[in-house]
């Protein structure tokens, strides 16, 4: 336990680390064909966790860097993170993240440093979608072609089946991710604003600009999976 707190201790400054790393966890811990599909840290956890270190621990303890059997993070994930952003709005979640500063222009450059950073992220994101798209599309398109010519096997169509629903489910959880860490960016740029922080909000607003970008894309290829997904279980053996 002694060894735990310190390691609280420490992963509370690793503030960025810890919220992309506690995401890498999750999805890991989660297991299936989209283990180790890319991932987007979720701002609002950010805030709402103060500083993320339950991810950095979680992480640390995966990677067996604290020798500690008795710690449980599947544990820590479902009561620490799980319970720390229940009710937690985008408001509460940017409040809580102004905390860890000294002055609101610490904030606000800290708030554009982690907006370029989750565009880069969500730029990865996007790409590994459209791939998933293309890829999609051309297996269904194999699969009509088997049936057409009679040689579609039940097995073929079951295992399509379950790799289309895992992709959509993925795509659409993280589209829900990109859209909340949207509403943050657009929460900080108004608080920006308030402030009389005009050039920090063009600033951010490139940053909020670029990312709407990303949804729109996301939004179009999630449609794209969905339609894919829905053809593929209408096919029979």
């Amino acid at each position: 336990m002694k060894q735990l707190m310190m390691v609280l201790g420490v992963a509370a400054v690793i503030f960025v680390s810890g919220c992309a790393e506690l995401e890498k966890v999750k999805d890991e811990l989660t297991g299936g064909r989209t283990s180790d599909y890319p991932s987007v840290s979720n701002t609002v956890k950010q805030g709402c966790l103060g500083g993320f270190a339950a991810g950095v621990v979680a992480n640390l303890v995966k990677r067996q860097l604290i020798e500690d059997k008795k710690f449980d993070a599947g544990k820590l994930l479902r009561d620490g993170v799980i319970g720390a952003i229940i009710g937690c709005t985008i408001a509460e979640g940017l409040n809580k993240r102004r905390e860890n500063f000294a002055s609101d222009a610490d904030h606000f450059d800290a708030e554009i440093l982690d907006a370029q950073f989750q565009n880069d992220e969500t730029k990865k994101l996007v790409a590994h979608t459209r791939s998933l798209t293309n890829e999609s599309r051309g297996v269904l398109e194999q699969l009509k072609a088997d049936k057409a010519r009679k040689k579609l096997a039940r097995e073929e169509v079951a295992i399509a089946s379950s790799n289309a629903a895992a992709d959509l489910r993925w795509a659409k959880n993280e589209l829900k991710v990109v859209e909340s860490n949207l509403e943050q960016r657009q929460a900080a740029s108004a608080l920006m604003e308030q402030k009389g922080d005009s050039q920090r909000v063009q600033l951010m607003s490139a940053e909020i600009n670029e990312l709407q970008s990303y949804v729109s894309t996301l939004e179009r290829e999630v449609a794209s999976l969905a339609s894919i997904n829905d053809a593929i279980g209408q096919l029979d053996a």
